[in-house]
């Protein structure tokens, strides 16, 4: 019996020892901090809405012999909550003029707006870039540009605007802008409670229309502009980002 009573007890003891060893805690695990995502900052496009449908067009020359447009720009304010221009663009309606139109060569140039006239110091301008000829009878498309980041003042105003002179296109070579004003419910001609819906009603579009039979742009910025009324655009979009 005693052989017995000893080896019992000695499995007895080892199923403990075996017990403890497999619940007993592990050493401290050190805890995995989780990187946090990375956030991409918060963007506002201008205008909020994009335009539905088109209606007349602006047409910008690379000369003018008497009041033609040979630059077109619009007038914004950034959004306060994101001051940072990043991308802008236009829309642009070219036509074939019975397979006589050519290439068309413009140029889009940001800068502050001073009363009636852009500063003559540019903040940005694009790269020149062609439009080439179409063989249909017309064709809307949009240009964007990619802007190095620039902060603008919220509490200011800017204009962007695109010309087609000294970039050696052939004289009269011509494109149009389509006009981004107010929509309407009813038609205003026959309503006369027709209220206009505004893309961005702060904005304004502006022209230069002083004789340029030579095509050239140093006076553009010295004289003043022709300006459309508040909530009057051209057909633009821009992205803006918060600063960081």
């Amino acid at each position: 019996m005693n052989k017995y009573w000893m080896l019992a007890l000695f499995l007895a003891a080892a199923a403990g020892w075996y017990y403890q060893h497999q619940n007993a805690p592990g050493p401290a695990s050190t805890p995995q901090v989780q990187p946090s995502p990375h956030q991409e900052p918060r963007t506002v496009s201008l205008p909020e809405k994009p335009q539905l449908g088109v209606s007349s067009n602006w047409i910008i020359r690379s000369t003018s012999r008497d009041t033609g447009i040979t630059a077109a720009g619009q007038i914004f304010t950034p959004p306060t909550e994101a001051p940072t221009l990043i991308r802008l663009g236009f829309q642009f309606h070219q036509y074939n003029r019975n397979g006589l139109q050519s290439d068309v060569r413009f140029q889009v140039i940001l800068a502050e707006w001073q009363v009636d006239h852009p500063s003559p110091v540019e903040l940005w301008a694009s790269e020149i870039r062609t439009l080439p000829r179409i063989a249909e009878t017309y064709k809307y498309s949009w240009q964007d540009f990619d802007v190095p980041p620039i902060k603008l003042a919220a509490d200011r105003e800017y204009i962007a605007w695109v010309t087609l002179s000294d970039l050696g296109n052939p004289p009269d070579t011509a494109v149009g802008i389509p006009d981004m004003g107010p929509t309407y419910r009813t038609s205003p001609v026959t309503d006369p409670n027709a209220t206009p819906i505004h893309n961005y009603e702060r904005g304004r579009s502006a022209f230069f229309r002083e004789a340029n039979p030579g095509g050239i742009r140093d006076h553009m910025t010295g004289y003043p502009w022709e300006v459309r009324d508040s909530g009057r655009n051209i057909a633009f979009r821009m992205l803006f980002a918060e600063t960081p």
